[in-house]
């Protein structure tokens, strides 16, 4: 590590709105974001499995923006959306693809039982030096499927689940 490792400072910005409708059937939002990063630290490489090397990487801002919707479909039966964009730029940029997507199912199936079917989509980006296993920049756009199972214990207000991540196995890095 660096022994004179100084922190970094971030400054964060964050406007939105939520609204409800149809006797709050539909819920909407949206969001608008600005973050400043200075002295950003960055791992340059394992120097043993208990010590990292570290290096100053300069300044990173990023701006961006959410839009997202929720509506009951059925008493039994929710949809859920949201796309999200950002920018980075400044010394290091790359630290995220710009452009994601989520859509997902929430069922009560009665009884205690809960159904959640989502669908992840994620832009494929270029990123500043080596991030990808083996070599490499560029990361690829991906979709990913995510279920749960899940029963509730209403007495005790507890929960057990069964999570199924990356259900089609689709090949992916992040």
């Amino acid at each position: 590590g660096t022994k004179d490792l100084l922190p970094e400072t971030l400054a964060a910005y964050e406007v939105g709105w939520r609204g409800r409708f149809l006797g709050g059937r539909l819920e909407a939002g949206a969001d608008l974001f600005y973050q400043r990063t200075s002295g950003l630290i960055r791992f340059t490489r394992e120097v043993d499995p208990l010590h990292t090397a570290t290096e100053y990487y300069g300044k990173v801002g990023s701006a961006g923006a959410e839009l997202s919707a929720r509506a009951r479909l059925l008493d039994r039966l929710t949809a859920a959306g949201s796309y999200s964009f950002q920018n980075v730029k400044g010394d290091l940029h790359g630290l995220s693809p710009k452009n994601k997507t989520h859509v997902s199912l929430l069922a009560d199936l009665g009884r205690g039982f809960h159904l959640d079917v989502a669908h992840h989509w994620v832009a494929a980006a270029d990123y500043d030096g080596e991030v990808v296993p083996g070599g490499g920049t560029h990361v690829d756009q991906y979709h990913l499927v995510l279920t749960r199972l899940a029963y509730r214990f209403p007495k005790w207000d507890a929960e057990v689940g069964f999570n199924a991540f990356n259900v089609f196995h689709q090949r992916h890095r992040e």
